[in-house]
């Protein structure tokens, strides 16, 4: 029987029939944990928090109604909320030499010019006198059940994001936890003597702020006791040539609750501010780290016994023209 002569070449080879394996979703997972914490680390633990002591924390607020503006302090002191609505028609002047704008304009105005949030807190600020670290936007008016609850989330997210440091979200939530409903006043600025109606000059109606009886009222509901209670004095020294400048802070150290004893001017030109502490230990104190906040100083220790004051806070040019120019991102 003659034999059969396989071809080369075409035996069969067995094919890996082993399914191949994939990959889950948990190694993804894993990196979008380890993102995560890397990020709440860094917010935790490598930005500086603005809260100092037990001063109240401010904020603003934007609601869907009307692009309502609220100003929000917390005092920790005495567990109270202070809400201070804005109308949406008030004129106030804004920061950064842009001029006098409504409230509900800032924000639109912000994005146009590249400062976001930025122009709208910093207007806040120059009007109250009172530092105000952040706004929070609101999916619902602080009329509503959630507001508060809406509040702590979006601005645990915002601590993220942003420049606000997460350990002050954290305090801030923690002790708006054991604020009672009644001690929560909410105050319509509209429905207050703080405000006139003014007529522009193409007959539409405006309200405006009365300054001196604003300060007033800042000064006796709103000012910090933690700044008031052994706390170092201050004298203001203004070296540029612009005019008021002294006076424009002051203003705003003596709404916080700072004991300012004086103002003057000293035209010795100085570029930068700085201010001049007489013992180390006031470096530490919740008052030197608020000029600090506010003016962005250099510290030197010294002798400030001419000036009948613990601290002098002596204003340069960058703080004219922080006031008076767009910052430079």
């Amino acid at each position: 029987m003659p034999r059969i002569k396989k071809k080369k070449g075409t035996t069969r080879r067995r094919q890996n029939t082993k399914p191949e394996v994939k990959r889950g979703v948990g190694g993804y997972i894993w990196w979008l944990l380890l993102l995560v914490i890397g990020v709440f680390f860094y917010a935790y633990f490598f930005r500086t928090n603005h809260w100092l002591a037990d001063e109240p924390y401010n904020l603003a607020l934007q609601t869907p109604d009307q692009n309502q503006i609220t100003f929000l302090s917390l005092d920790p002191t005495t567990d109270t909320v202070t809400l201070l609505s804005f109308p949406p028609n008030l004129v106030i002047q804004t920061a950064y030499g842009y001029g006098d704008y409504k409230v509900d304009s800032l924000l639109k105005l912000g994005q146009i010019e590249g400062l976001d949030d930025l122009l709208l807190t910093s207007s806040l600020q120059q009007t109250l006198g009172l530092p105000v670290y952040s706004l929070v936007k609101l999916d619902n008016s602080i009329n509503s059940n959630t507001w508060q609850r809406e509040l702590k989330t979006n601005l645990i997210l915002k601590s993220l994001t942003s420049t606000i440091p997460l350990k002050d979200a954290i305090k801030f939530i923690r002790q708006l936890n054991v604020v009672r409903a009644d001690k929560i006043d909410y105050i319509d600025l509209a429905a207050t003597r703080l405000v006139y109606e003014d007529i522009l000059r193409d007959e539409s109606r405006v309200l405006k702020l009365d300054l001196k009886r604003l300060d007033g009222f800042v000064g006796s509901n709103l000012s910090s006791s933690a700044y008031r209670a052994n706390q170092p004095t201050v004298a203001i020294i203004n070296t540029t040539s612009e005019p008021g400048l002294a006076s424009r802070a002051t203003r705003i150290l003596v709404n916080t609750g700072v004991d300012v004893v004086s103002q003057s001017d000293n035209l010795d030109h100085l570029e930068i501010s700085k201010i001049i502490i007489n013992t180390p230990q006031l470096k530490d104190t919740i008052t030197t780290k608020l000029l600090t906040y506010f003016f962005s100083p250099q510290i030197e220790e010294g002798s400030t016994d001419s000036y009948r004051a613990d601290i002098v806070l002596f204003l340069g040019t960058d703080y004219a023209t922080y006031l008076n120019q767009k910052p430079v991102k």
